[in-house]
């Protein structure tokens, strides 16, 4: 028991630094070279392409060098030309491990990493991180600005986006959490882990009543994940 909890809590201490630096941190850019500055730095969850394992359902293990884009919601690796190249059908995955974090695929959600592991029910607690963009608005005389409407162009294909000299944007890192277990991904609330503990529906709401938990913090939420691995 003690081993699981040390390998939860190591878990959550590799992933918190990357949470916490960035979690609903809004940016807001003037210019291109602000743009590519800023997105070229945060693109990447690491800062250089890491040996991975990538587990394919039909074809089985492959180990290659890879890289998730936040930006684009791609997985990228390096092929054996020296090419970056993005997987193309990443339905097909059933994981990708990269520098010991687990990656997984939901068609409707996009990519999540792991944030926690609960090796004895076989569940996960799940980061699934989101750029969007926010308000965009024109700049006029003397730095005054005024809504604009339209939307910045984000090009998924080349991860790339363009903005007007004459405009200013704001994009923001939004963090969602999700549990996985026996193939589902369920929404880090209330509802996701009754049904996913569902043998320990009343601990899990005495502990809610007793220790109010928001959704929202990953704090809170990894306080209760480590109370349900251990049922």
């Amino acid at each position: 028991m003690m081993k699981k909890i040390f390998c939860l809590f190591y878990v959550f201490m590799l992933a918190c630094g990357i949470i916490s630096a960035q979690d609903n941190l809004s940016i807001k850019v003037t210019n291109m070279d602000d743009m590519n500055r800023i997105f070229s730095s945060g693109r990447f969850f690491f800062p250089a392409f890491q040996d991975a394992e990538l587990y394919m359902r039909a074809e089985g293990l492959f180990k290659v060098k890879m890289n998730y884009n936040c930006l684009t919601d791609e997985m990228m690796f390096i092929d054996t030309k020296g090419d970056t190249v993005s997987l193309a059908e990443p339905d097909k995955i059933i994981m990708a491990v990269i520098d010991k974090h687990v990656f997984r695929y939901n068609r409707s959600q996009g990519f999540m990493v792991a944030i926690g592991t609960d090796m004895i029910n076989d569940a996960e607690l799940m980061l699934k991180r989101n750029i969007q963009q926010g308000d965009r608005r024109k700049i006029g005389a003397y730095g005054t600005t005024s809504s604009s409407t339209g939307s910045v162009e984000m090009v998924k294909q080349m991860g790339t986006v363009s903005l007007s000299t004459t405009e200013e944007a704001t994009f923001t890192n939004k963090n969602d959490f999700y549990l996985f277990k026996d193939g589902k991904f369920r929404a880090a609330n209330r509802a996701g882990f009754l049904n996913t503990y569902p043998k320990h529906k009343k601990e899990i709401t005495e502990y809610v009543k007793q220790n109010p938990v928001d959704f929202k913090n990953v704090n809170d939420l990894q306080r209760l994940f480590v109370f349900c691995a251990q049922k």
